[in-house]
């Protein structure tokens, strides 16, 4: 049985600033909660209960943002300011602009919950204490995540406008498809960029941006974006 910190999470998206911007979407949190013991369990429930009532987190400034080198950051800022009206590098497009309340940008998970290996279904045995889930009940986490967190995504989608979405991950790809994709005959291919366009849904699906995201791709995506009209500050 799913827990409270579990509902809290699974309608927490992701953080940034989503209106009329440009989506970043990855699969799923690159770690895990601390819950091996009483005292992590605690620490891990107090921090979760702060994400409460709110289904993104925003940026006033830098010191609220924390740091930003880390792969997802670099990956997103690095395709974000070749459509940016700044005219900064990318290097200081990531320390002064990305995610804050200004810029437009956002990111977000598909799913809720992180593992220590993307491609295995294993959770730390505490999940089961701090979620309601063990690796045994993955299948009904995912009906969960497809019933709660993907209808959120689809509401902010339509309260928000984003100019254009970015989904990062292979693995996902028909995860992201049937969430984002209201037309998926209408698309092109880019096999050596590992990497499709949906044009009228203007939605994007890419590898994952912590596997050596190549520049060549980066602005691949970022011409198609322009191709869009996508613009940021």
């Amino acid at each position: 049985m799913e827990t409270k910190e579990f509902s809290i999470l699974n309608s927490w998206l992701g953080w940034g600033a989503p209106e009329n911007g440009l989506w970043f979407v990855g699969v799923e949190e690159g770690s895990t909660w601390n819950c091996n013991n009483i005292d992590e369990l605690s620490e891990s429930r107090k921090q979760i209960s702060l994400m409460s009532n709110t289904v993104f987190t925003s940026y006033l400034d830098r010191e609220s943002r924390g740091g930003v080198r880390w792969p997802i950051a670099v990956v997103s800022a690095k395709i974000s300011s070749l459509v940016s009206n700044s005219g900064l590098s990318w290097q200081s497009y990531r320390e002064e602009i990305l995610w804050l309340n200004s810029s437009g940008v956002f990111n977000g998970n598909l799913l809720s919950l992180g593992k220590p290996n993307l491609k295995s279904n294993s959770w730390p045995a505490g999940y089961k204490d701090l979620f309601g889930f063990s690796e045994a009940d993955y299948e009904f986490y995912m009906r969960e995540v497809r019933r709660v967190r993907y209808s959120g995504f689809r509401e902010l989608r339509k309260k928000t406008a984003p100019q254009a979405i970015v989904c990062f991950g292979m693995s996902h790809w028909n995860e992201f498809e049937n969430l984002f994709v209201n037309n998926p005959d209408i698309k092109s291919e880019c096999i050596d960029k590992k990497t499709i366009v949906f044009e009228r849904d203007r939605v994007i699906l890419t590898r994952h941006f912590s596997n050596g995201m190549p520049d060549s791709t980066v602005k691949f995506i970022a011409e198609q974006l322009k191709s869009w009209n996508v613009s940021l500050f």
